[in-house]
């Protein structure tokens, strides 16, 4: 669908190769990967505020309905799209369509980073979102690929599903129109914090999720904290201020030679290789139904039509009404209902019930 002020090529076509050296790629894989495009994107220089137009780099695999998972990689030499691509296969047979973005500048993207990107990377997924006709978008990012999340979804609440995934998210902060979001669209997040989670990742290097992590401190209704290695103390020892929450090898990366730079500037990137039960947990959770909305006023959305409206029948619905007899000022009134003791009951006295 054509958007002022982005244009698409296609340069390579369709684009089964994958700058993976020594990653062995499953039939499914491979024949995912065969049918893949790789799009190259140039945004002008209003949508993207620099003086130059900015390019990045969006690979699509699989067909939907226009409801979608968008892989958002962090910053730096050693992140690209391709890092998600262990997880494009059980996404696509889980009904989803797949988009790998590289945001000007990493990975597949040409150029180099934008000086103001923060303040308009929301604005470029949109608009990449809108040309894919999306419906509707789930998530998956890690580090700073959280904030053009962050930012899309407190401009445009209704495009995004009630279910995403923030690995390791590093933001400045968290936009107060996000938690709007989240509360009144049922929308949450499933965060998961691993220290050193890429080989270049110094110790304690989890510390620059602090801002998140509060987040989810604050906000546990809407954000399911998910440890999976504590930080590393002296001599790489682990410590024990939080117990792991999933299996060893759950979810871990691995270096991938990439000589000809074709998925990243550095020459290797960081592939995050997701465990069957990882993978399954996952498409589970972008599977299941939203949570409710909650009312401005923070109490539960009200429902707009009754059960018996809707033509449903609740069997365990009970209500319990207590009878007790006249108080002395209040003989001499006339009763409501016909009231009686119970009989046979063992206790004494026993319980009244209406008439």
């Amino acid at each position: 669908v054509p958007v002022p002020g982005l244009s698409f090529q296609n340069p390579d076509g369709v684009c089964g190769a994958l700058g993976a050296g020594g990653v062995a790629l499953t039939a499914e894989e491979k024949v995912l990967l065969d049918s893949s495009l790789v799009w190259l994107v140039e945004a002008d220089r209003q949508l993207v505020g620099e003086a130059a137009p900015a390019q990045l780099s969006v690979r699509c695999c699989g067909e939907t309905d226009g409801r979608f998972v968008v892989c958002l990689p962090g910053v730096g030499t050693d992140r690209s799209s391709a890092t998600y691509a262990k997880l494009w296969a059980p996404l696509t047979q889980a009904g989803f369509s797949v988009l790998a973005l590289d945001m000007p500048g990493y990975g597949r993207a040409p150029g180099k980073p934008l000086p103001s990107r923060t303040g308009y990377d929301g604005a470029l997924l949109l608009g990449v979102l809108k040309a894919f006709g999306a419906a509707e978008v789930f998530v998956v990012a890690d580090g700073g690929g959280a904030g053009p999340f962050l930012r899309a979804a407190a401009d445009m609440p209704e495009l995004f599903g009630g279910h995403h995934v923030l690995i390791n998210p590093v933001v400045a902060e968290v936009p107060p129109e996000f938690v709007h979001f989240m509360q009144k669209y049922g929308g949450d997040v499933k965060a998961l914090f691993s220290d050193g989670l890429g080989s270049h990742d110094s110790p304690f290097s989890m510390a620059t999720c602090a801002q998140f992590m509060y987040f989810c401190e604050t906000n546990p209704e809407r954000a399911e904290f998910v440890m999976l290695l504590p930080p590393r103390g002296p001599n790489s020892i682990r410590t024990a201020m939080v117990k792991p929450m999933r299996p060893e090898k759950w979810l871990y990366t691995t270096t991938v030679a990439d000589e000809g730079k074709k998925e990243c500037k550095g020459g290797s990137y960081q592939m995050i290789n997701f465990s069957p039960e990882c993978a399954s947990e996952l498409c589970e959770y972008f599977t299941s139904p939203r949570k409710e909305p909650v009312r401005e006023d923070g109490g539960p959305q009200a429902p707009t039509q009754s059960a018996l409206m809707q033509g449903k029948e609740n069997d365990s619905f009970r209500v319990l009404v207590r009878v007790r007899p006249f108080l002395d000022r209040e003989k001499g009134s006339k009763g409501c209902a016909a009231v009686t003791d119970v009989q046979g009951f063992p206790r004494d006295p026993p319980p009244q019930r209406i008439v």
